[in-house]
């Protein structure tokens, strides 16, 4: 079951000593906010299998009775994952729980709960994302969520036009975070995600930090929407990738 952002499972018990069955208290598994959800390709695995993979890279394997019910699975975690994202909501929890969901990385304190970071924060933040990941202006500093990239403010109103279905965009001067939401930037970046978004850009030209709107739109457009310079992979997405 998804229950308050968390998968958990309930195993069902025969009582010996009566003909009712009784059920145990759920058992969580992980908090589905940074999972990714995929089908899985494994030769020997039966049909309507598919994986949850955790921030610390451990995968849960599953599997669903029917075909029906596979897609019912994987379309709900996929949208809990991007609501809970979209809204920033943030679980509570010992110390512990946070530093597992965060994949040991050391993510600055100042967020806990939803709220604006503080300098130190964004300090932090920008420290290893030092310029836009699109045009490689200085200072940046818009976020697309989804992406895990930081942005100048140009570059973030080409993203926002892409739709959120593309990049999902904030401010971290402005808008409210959340630890589960700072967790992804320490995840991912600008570096890697490049790794992924660029890597076949071989000669291709990057606009450099004094580019018109235009330039910047043409190349976001490449990147994100067309993922012209993406090294195919067969049966990898590149949203898996990343």
């Amino acid at each position: 079951m998804i229950q308050g952002g968390k998968l958990k499972y309930v195993r069902q018990e025969e009582n010996t000593s009566s003909t009712k069955n009784t059920k145990q208290p759920p058992v969580t598994v992980c908090d589905i906010m940074l999972c990714t959800v995929r089908e899985s390709n494994k030769a020997n695995d039966p049909r309507f299998t598919f994986e949850i993979v955790s921030p610390q890279n451990r995968t849960y394997v599953c599997k669903a009775e029917s075909g029906v019910e596979y897609n019912e699975w994987v379309l709900a975690i996929r949208e809990q994952t991007e609501n809970m994202l979209m809204s920033g909501k943030a679980h509570e929890g010992e110390s512990e729980e946070r530093n597992n969901r965060t994949g040991g990385s050391t993510l600055p304190a100042g967020i806990t709960t939803l709220g604006v970071p503080d300098k130190g924060t964004v300090a932090a933040i920008r420290g290893n994302n030092l310029r836009c990941a699109d045009c490689g202006n200085s200072d940046p500093t818009w976020v697309s969520i989804n992406l895990g990239t930081l942005l100048c403010i140009q570059c973030s109103g080409i993203h926002r036009s892409l739709g959120v279905h593309i990049s999902k965009v904030r401010s971290i001067t402005l808008d409210n975070w959340s630890l589960p939401m700072l967790s992804l930037l320490g995840l991912l970046g600008n570096e890697a995600n490049r790794e992924v978004y660029e890597e076949m850009i071989g000669d291709s030209k990057r606009p450099g930090p004094s580019c018109s709107r235009e330039e910047g739109h043409q190349f976001i457009m490449r990147k994100y929407v067309e993922k012209a310079f993406v090294r195919v992979r067969e049966g990898v997405k590149v949203e898996e990738r990343l």
